[in-house]
């Protein structure tokens, strides 16, 4: 979708860390309180865009989050599961975008 334009690929995939960032703080924020429906809201925007950047395994889990928090079944591993997922994600583009930039 991006096409070959590398300088492109960075620009996406550090807006999507900033934005993603602020998303895992919510979601973490929104398990710790029991707001499952804004839990659930963030873990879908969430997943889209990871989507977006072929964050697939993120994206998964940000489904089952999501999926488990219309149900109010969210458990603090889940949102671990999720956050270290976030971190590995973080750790691949920026070593991609500090490659190519």
């Amino acid at each position: 979708m991006l096409g070959d334009d590398l300088t492109v690929h960075c620009m996406v995939f550090n807006a999507f860390l900033q934005t993603a960032g602020e998303q895992v703080k919510l979601i973490n924020a929104y398990a710790t309180s029991e707001n499952y429906a804004d839990l659930s809201f963030q873990a879908h925007g969430l997943k889209s865009s990871s989507k977006s950047v072929s964050a697939l395994l993120l994206a998964d889990i940000c489904q089952q989050v999501e999926t488990l928090a219309t149900n109010g079944s969210v458990t603090a591993e889940h949102v671990s599961d999720l956050e270290q997922c976030f971190n590995e994600v973080v750790v691949q583009l920026t070593r991609y975008c500090e490659y190519y930039e």
